[in-house]
């Protein structure tokens, strides 16, 4: 990434972190309540400041937590992010009609994303 690239990706994680900092200030709920089962108090407030990339799963989960409708406003995913988001969709859309091929997505999906990231799996 060039000087110019780095410097909007650092606004964004800057605005969105803003974005979350003041909805929870609003709601009176603390870090630790709010991070509890999805990331550490330091890198929520990594996430608040700006510090550390926005993830939009992450991030969503956050901002549902304190009522915060997510779907009227985009935000981006990295390539990763998104491949997972994908890989949960396909398992979702298959598991009532198949289950024994949603299991083995699911099963390969554990493997492949295992431990590579603090927000507990949504399966």
């Amino acid at each position: 990434m060039n000087k110019e690239e780095l410097l909007w990706l650092r606004r964004y994680n800057q605005y969105c972190g803003k974005f979350m900092y003041k909805e929870r200030c609003r709601s009176g709920i603390s870090e630790q309540k709010i991070s509890r089962g999805v990331c550490t108090r330091t890198e929520l407030r990594k996430m608040e400041n700006g510090d550390i990339p926005w993830k939009k799963m992450i991030g969503d989960y956050l901002l549902q937590r304190l009522g915060v409708p997510t779907e009227y406003f985009e935000v981006m995913a990295d390539a990763r992010e998104l491949n997972g988001w994908r890989d949960r969709e396909d398992i979702c859309l298959i598991i009532f009609e198949q289950p024994q091929k949603a299991q083995q997505l699911l099963e390969t999906y554990q493997k492949k994303y295992r431990k590579k990231r603090h927000l507990k799996s949504s399966f």
